[in-house]
């Protein structure tokens, strides 16, 4: 018998939550306009070669970078003017850093907050130089991860809709940005430095991810992903791929093993024992239903998926078939860590840093889409919508809802 009393409770939650989480949407949508129309701009750039609005040495710039920079500029903004109560990073790395760095210098601040990563103090001790209030330090730290998501979204703009990678990211991560503050920008300068192991300039993507390192300790995960990634560009085979997974699936089940050595030797910081995993959980049924059916639909399109078909725009196949087996895995490492964060929270982290590969995912779905488009991204918006309205309202993952403006606090 259906549970009519529950299925009420369920839509008036959605509706009630939907309307507490306007200010989201309405700046979701403006921002998602402005990312269209700079993708259209660069689009164009490439095709017709448009003169640039500005061009002075080096210095170049591009009526597309402007849209893109108000894109960003926008859901910075919202980060920035956020209350005191949305986001649980306030409470632990915001308001109380940001009033004790405008009392001490620089290297006081190392001292007593060892625990910390420095760049993320030098950004703390900055913003409370120029500015009188934290909200300055949310806006900056919301630009820096906003700029290098974007950037890297830019950099796929060939293989996939740049504005639809982005409102993927808004819906999947945004909220996340809130409460993972340190950790969003090195999951951001990792995903954005990511295309110089595509390059094959090694000691360029080592550096950026040095600098990630030292904002979060978890951008080290990056390592391990991009060296996967080379050895499915260097090698992919059936036997190659079964390999690859064999050892993920090794590493987490001896995840304690590794982050004990990881640990001991110095490559991590002792704080990270918060992340070893003790006892047993269910599986998340809700993790999966939220993630297998955009994995189906790319099971069903795989060849297409790779190849680039597209009905209405020119979507080019993917550099390799590694790069797209590397999607797929991106994918399938993300799923198991969520489900492994029922083991222990903050496991969740490490997903983490394969939700922008998840973005460009589905993103790459939903270029490649043969019939009823117009439905097929309609549906697909509405989904993601959805996700973010469970995620943060129902379920209430970081705590950001409701929305509070802030500013005169």
């Amino acid at each position: 018998m259906i549970d009519l009393h529950g299925l009420c409770t369920i839509r008036a939650i959605l509706l009630d939550g939907g309307a507490k989480m306007v200010p989201y949407f309405l700046t979701f949508f403006a921002s998602c306009v402005f990312c269209y129309l700079g993708e259209k701009s660069l689009k164009s750039t490439i095709t017709t070669h448009q003169k640039p609005l500005l061009a002075h040495g080096a210095f170049v710039l591009r009526k597309s970078t402007v849209f893109f920079s108000y894109s960003v500029l926008l859901v910075a903004a919202l980060a920035g003017a956020r209350g005191y109560t949305v986001g649980t990073d306030i409470k632990t790395y915001g308001n109380d850093f940001y009033y004790y760095a405008k009392t001490v210098s620089y290297s006081t601040l190392i001292k007593t907050l060892p625990q910390i990563e420095p760049l993320y103090l030098a950004l703390v001790k900055i913003s409370s130089l120029i500015s009188t209030t934290p909200h300055f330090l949310y806006f900056l730290n919301g630009l820096l991860v906003y700029s290098f998501m974007m950037a890297g979204f830019v950099y796929y703009e060939k293989y996939l809709s740049i504005t639809f990678s982005w409102f993927g990211f808004l819906c999947l991560l945004y909220g996340d940005t809130y409460n993972a503050m340190r950790q969003c920008i090195a999951i951001a300068i990792c995903f954005w430095a990511f295309h110089y192991v595509e390059e094959r300039k090694y000691i360029r993507f080592a550096l950026w991810i040095i600098i990630a390192f030292n904002f979060h300790n978890t951008a080290i995960i990056l390592v391990f992903i991009a060296f996967a990634y080379i050895l499915l560009k260097k090698n992919n085979t059936p036997l190659m791929k079964i390999t690859i997974a064999a050892v993920i699936i090794l590493a987490l089940l001896e995840y304690n093993t590794i982050l004990t050595f990881l640990i001991q030797y110095g490559l991590l910081d002792l704080k990270m024992t918060k992340y070893f995993i003790s006892g047993r959980a269910p599986i998340s049924i809700p993790a999966l239903l939220i993630r297998l059916p955009f994995l189906i639909l790319i099971f069903i399109q795989y060849n297409d998926f790779k190849s680039g078909f597209s009905q209405t725009e020119e979507v080019q196949a993917l550099e390799s078939d590694s790069f797209s087996d590397f999607l797929v895995l991106m994918l399938l490492f993300e799923l198991f860590t969520v489900e492994m964060s029922a083991l222990v929270a903050t496991l969740y982290r490490i997903s983490l840093y394969a939700v922008p590969f998840r973005c460009i995912s589905y993103a790459r779905l939903f270029s490649i889409g043969k019939k009823n488009k117009k439905m097929y991204f309609v549906l697909l918006i509405v989904y993601l919508a959805l996700i973010f309205v469970y995620q943060n309202c129902i379920k209430g993952n970081n705590e950001i809802y409701p929305y509070v403006f802030g500013l005169f606090e």
